[in-house]
């Protein structure tokens, strides 16, 4: 359950980071 949990975690942070990145390179894009 504990490595399910961390996984989950895991999955979580590098889909709120893509999406971070994501949205930084479109205002850049817009900005420029």
């Amino acid at each position: 359950q504990v490595l399910q949990v961390t996984k989950g975690d895991f999955v979580g942070s590098a889909s709120g980071a893509v999406v971070l990145t994501a949205l930084i390179v479109f205002l850049s894009s817009v900005l420029v």
